[in-house]
Parts: structure tokens; sequence; C-alpha cells
């Protein structure tokens, strides 16, 4: 499948299993144009009190995904315990 983000802003969303505002699993993301600000992961604890920690404060790609991100702004997005504040990719980014 193919994701379309134009002229768009996500702003104060909170992930739990990665990517505070999009989390993409297979297929293709093309953003333009837009705003993450103030997106967040945050670590998971599962029933056995066991902590995950997640990744992408506004953006997680994972496997088999490619895609584009243009003329974006990503400002104060956090992600708790991992890795990429704004975005972190398993995949291939341009």
């Amino acid at each position: 499948a193919t994701v379309n983000v134009k002229e768009s802003t996500f702003k104060n969303n909170v992930g739990k299993w990665g990517g505070g505002a999009i989390y993409m699993h297979d297929g293709s993301l093309d953003v333009d144009n837009s705003t993450f600000d103030k997106n967040k992961t945050e670590i998971f604890v599962g029933s056995n009190g066991q902590e995950y920690p997640n990744e992408g404060g506004a953006i997680f790609i994972n496997h088999n995904y490619e895609g584009k991100i243009n003329n974006s702004t990503f400002t104060n997005n956090v992600c708790e315990g991992a890795e990429g504040g704004a975005i972190y990719s398993r995949g291939s980014l341009e």
C-alpha cells in the first residue's frame, strides 16, 4: 500500500509501539510539506512487568519500506528509552 501525506500537521500524538505520529510497516510512504511537533513514543510495559522501548518519536519505518520525506519540519519529538527522536528507519528513506 502507498500512503501519501501532504500539507498535514501531527501534534501531541503518542505511540505505544513506535512512531508517535506514523508507524509504517511494509509499503510506501511519501510525506510532503508537513509538520511533526511534540509527538512521542513511550516505553511499553508488558503484563509481565518487562519494559519494551520504542523507536521513532514522530515516524517509525519498519521492514520492506520505501519512501520520501520532503520539505517537512520535525520539532520537539521524543523517543523514550530507544532511538530516533524524530525518525527511526529500518527501511529505505530519501
